[in-house]
């Protein structure tokens, strides 16, 4: 019985601990995404102001 028990407690356990992997990878998936997408956003308005100087000028 003892034994079952601490099966049951083992399998539960790693199924804990890769759902945890899996959330952890989500949001480093999701971070990155996010970083991405504000450096693409970074980089067209740098564009788009260099170009506004420049036709400024």
């Amino acid at each position: 019985m003892g034994l079952f028990l601490l099966s049951i407690m083992a399998k539960i356990e790693s199924t804990l601990l890769s759902l945890k992997v899996t959330m952890a990878l989500r949001v480093l998936s999701l971070a990155v995404t996010a970083g991405a997408t504000i450096l693409c956003h970074m980089a067209t308005n740098a564009v788009l102001y260099l170009t506004d100087v420049n036709d400024g000028i």
